[in-house]
């Protein structure tokens, strides 16, 4: 923290008539320095001739303060007693100043220690743990080069290790370590978390390709005078098998028991599409228009799938766990939900709260829009908070 004295040598007065001609014309800024320039050398002269100092308390508080060493505590001490005899408000300040530097200092030099002593603790854990291993291997009657690394996760520890194994035959273990904190970014539970998370999103990508398949064959193939029969028979006439009919079935049950359904938002930001499949198969009777947006539903439904399981991948590879993306999805639905209204009425809601519309605007506002705001915004406000302790976002 840098310190300014800049007005801190002459108490209410200007030491110098030109501190404030900024505003003046080029004419009267140029008169008026050379006034100053002239009294300043009109009170050297007459300090030479009469052998006295004619130096002002602030110029002779400025000269002292520039031989000052401020970094340092006695410095500072010094500094405050020669401005406390011209402006001791303004010393005050500067104490003030002076003493949250040096707290600030202070901590940060603590904060360096304990991670300098952190990581000397870690490189002595790891020296040992690497001088033990050595050892191991070497009683083992082989040569470590002789030996393969091989990473795993243990749950009881929540660790990950390292085993070194034989070469010629990897079931046998010659010795184990903790693993290095920077040695696996990514545990190997989480890794493979990550990869199960990417072939579920293939798998509904390939559900979302065959849904479209079959939302075409409804579309080219419209039931005359309405679904007659089971919605199941019908997709195995149209496409003459029963594979593509069950399928159709399965895809259906799976999606409506899957993430997607979770992390769906409410009231108006939600899709006709996707209702027509969470109130279960298409009716007798159900005409084209209503099989092919079915269809569609399932396509949305299937992407939505594939695009929840993308993102935890992602997640995951970002943070080394899956800890916390269930409540990033969170919050990513009700942003969602809250884009469905108007944004003016959002205002308005949260103008209510705490008056005594508010009990009725908000039943108002829930017989409309399908939620409660109040909770929503709650929801949201303890999510965003519960990552921020974790330090994401």
């Amino acid at each position: 923290m840098a310190i300014d004295f800049t007005g801190m040598f002459t108490g209410k007065r200007p030491e110098s008539p030109t501190a404030n001609i900024s505003g003046l014309n080029p004419g009267a800024q140029i008169a008026l320095a050379g006034m100053q320039q002239g009294e300043d050398r009109a009170r050297q002269g007459i300090g030479q001739l009469t052998g006295r100092d004619m130096r002002t308390a602030g110029q002779k508080v400025q000269e002292q303060l520039a031989s000052l060493d401020i970094t340092k505590p006695a410095g500072q001490q010094q500094a405050v007693q020669l401005i406390s005899k011209i402006d001791p408000a303004r010393a005050l300040e500067l104490q003030t100043k002076f003493q949250q530097q040096n707290a600030e200092i202070s901590k940060t030099k603590q904060s360096t220690k304990e991670s300098d002593r952190s990581a000397l603790l870690e490189q002595q854990k790891a020296d040992t743990q690497e001088k033990r291993v050595d050892a191991e291997i070497k009683a083992a009657g082989v040569a470590k080069k002789e030996t393969i690394e091989v990473e795993r996760y243990d749950p009881v520890t929540n660790q990950n290790i390292t085993e070194f194994r034989l070469k010629s035959n990897p079931t046998v273990v010659v010795s184990s370590m903790v693993s290095p904190k920077d040695a696996l970014k990514v545990s190997v539970a989480a890794q493979k978390q990550a990869a199960e998370a990417g072939l579920k999103a293939r798998e509904y990508g390939n559900m979302a390709l065959k849904a479209g398949r079959t939302a075409n064959l409804l579309r080219a193939n419209p039931p005359t005078g309405g679904l007659v029969g089971t919605f199941e028979d019908y997709l195995k006439n149209i496409t003459g098998s029963q594979d593509e009919a069950s399928f159709a079935r399965t895809s259906v049950t799976n999606l409506i028991n899957g993430q997607a359904v979770v992390n769906l938002p409410r009231g108006p930001a939600s899709d006709k599409d996707i209702a027509l499949v969470l109130a279960g198969e298409p009716p007798a009777g159900a005409n084209a228009e209503y099989l092919a947006n079915y269809a569609q539903g399932i396509i949305k439904l299937a992407k939505r799938e594939e695009k929840y399981y993308r993102d935890q991948a992602r997640w995951i590879d970002s943070h080394g766990s899956i800890l916390g993306f269930q409540t990033s999805q969170n919050i990513k639905t009700n942003k969602e939900t809250l884009s469905g209204v108007n944004g003016n009425i959002l205002a308005a809601m949260r103008a209510s709260y705490g008056t005594p519309e508010e009990e009725g605007n908000a039943l108002l506002f829930q017989n409309k829009y399908g939620f409660n705001l109040k909770e929503l915004d709650g929801e949201m406000s303890a999510d965003e908070a519960a990552l921020a302790d974790r330090g994401e976002r």
